[in-house]
């Protein structure tokens, strides 16, 4: 068939795509576009991870959580995600207070995404300890020690914020 002839022709292009170290096979334009496309809060969201910080994605679509939060991660390549990792936590999956004490109360890093009505039915008490990640607003909050190891303005993340800008 045409596409199986297509992907041959193509085997040598496609075999340094997927080989090469930063090749993402997913895509990040869900979560820069939940974002606003804003450089600053994407950096920060990096940084966050590998900072082992927990981080939590809700929004009212299912589907872009799981794509945002998946992105998200993808952010890292080449290195990978060590710590509990869950792209959308489905709402039924769980009771609400076993819900609850994961996104609360959970002793290690996380990158979890969930329907804001999974929130809504904690009583809407966001983790007090988490950077919380609104994705139908674009709104980011940002875990409380933040200043400790995101500063907007210095080297790092000012190079990284420039580079995410283009």
């Amino acid at each position: 068939n045409g596409t199986a002839k297509v992907l041959s022709q193509s085997g040598q292009e496609l075999g340094w795509l997927t080989t090469h170290p930063l090749y993402l096979p997913t895509p990040l334009a869900p979560l820069f576009r939940a974002l606003g496309w804003r450089a600053p809060e994407a950096a920060y969201l990096l940084a966050a991870l590998l900072t082992d910080q927990k981080v939590l994605l809700h929004s009212e679509e299912p589907h872009r959580v799981h794509a945002a939060t998946s992105a998200l991660k993808s952010l890292i390549t080449p290195l990978t995600y060590s710590a509990v990792f869950i792209p959308l936590l489905p709402t039924h999956l769980m009771s609400l207070d076993e819900a609850h004490v994961l996104l609360h109360d959970c002793s290690t890093p996380y990158l979890i995404g969930v329907e804001s009505s999974l929130l809504a039915s904690l009583g809407g008490a966001l983790p007090s300890a988490a950077v919380v990640v609104n994705l139908d607003r674009g709104a980011v909050r940002q875990a409380p020690d933040s200043g400790e190891w995101f500063a907007p303005k210095s080297a790092p993340y000012e190079g990284l914020i420039t580079e995410l800008q283009r």
